[in-house]
């Protein structure tokens, strides 16, 4: 499975490591300090990321508090992140101001490669992951859709919502899938992905899991929203609404 770091003493360990590689390559003394640094200076020193990786980063980011510092080269104007992309992109997905790090001082450094954390791509490996990984693979495919799609940024936030706030955006749904054995309160397995607009959550992943948690009776749900910068109806709104899709009492459940 993809190899994240999991540990504060194991991202020590690789801070140390940083350091004296750039010592000896440089030839100079290098020190560091820890601190928190804003995406308006923090700058990628790479600018593809493997897809099943952060799918992980982002899983255990947002269900399991997952925070690991990167490490940084600090200069007057930038910081360049040395180790820790995913972890970064990850935090600049989730809106968040900025992330912590540790910062190697060296003023003087100059980075061959220098990447707008906005910018960023990934690459699928096709490395194999536990299935409890694809949903979020999934996740962070709807963001670089909707990023096209708009022309702008794409961000993602959790919020619990209402089960009646939730619109279906197809009308059917298998009854052998609804009858799977599984329990929707850890929908942190496979998000609920959504669309917001005028105060209704459109799903675009997780139909089943949304009507068998109404099913339940639940009167709340997790869900993830993907918040385009740029203000959109989006096109989901407008085929719900020729579809006659208001609430999740509009899904029919059919025979596979």
């Amino acid at each position: 499975m993809t190899k994240i770091v999991s540990s504060l003493r194991e991202a020590i360990l690789r801070l140390g490591s940083v350091i004296l590689s750039f010592e000896r390559i440089y030839g100079v003394k290098l020190s560091y300090s820890t601190g928190f640094v804003n995406f308006s200076r923090l700058r990628a020193t790479e600018n593809l990321l493997e897809l099943e990786k952060l799918a992980v980063v982002l899983k255990k980011t947002v269900y399991e508090k997952y925070n690991i510092p990167i490490i940084t080269i600090k200069t007057e104007n930038m910081d360049y992140i040395i180790d820790g992309h995913h972890r970064a992109y990850v935090k600049y997905l989730l809106n968040y101001k900025g992330i912590s790090a540790y910062r190697i001082e060296f003023s003087d450094y100059m980075s061959r490669a220098s990447y707008d954390i906005r910018g960023l791509r990934t690459i699928e490996t096709g490395e194999e992951l536990p299935e409890e990984y694809t949903p979020w693979k999934a996740v962070v495919k709807l963001i670089e859709y909707y990023r096209k799609l708009y022309g702008g940024e794409v961000k993602l936030k959790k919020v619990r919502v209402s089960i009646d706030f939730l619109v279906p955006t197809q009308k059917y749904v298998e009854k052998n899938k609804l009858e799977k054995e599984y329990d929707v309160r850890h929908e942190k397995i496979a998000p609920i992905v959504c669309l917001e607009y005028e105060g209704k959550y459109y799903i675009l992943d997780g139909h089943i899991r949304s009507l068998k948690a109404k099913l339940q009776g639940e009167k709340e749900i997790d869900v993830l929203v993907l918040i385009p910068k740029v203000p959109v109806t989006p096109g989901v709104v407008r085929t719900c609404i020729i579809s006659g899709l208001r609430s999740l009492n509009d899904v029919e459940v059919i025979e596979a």
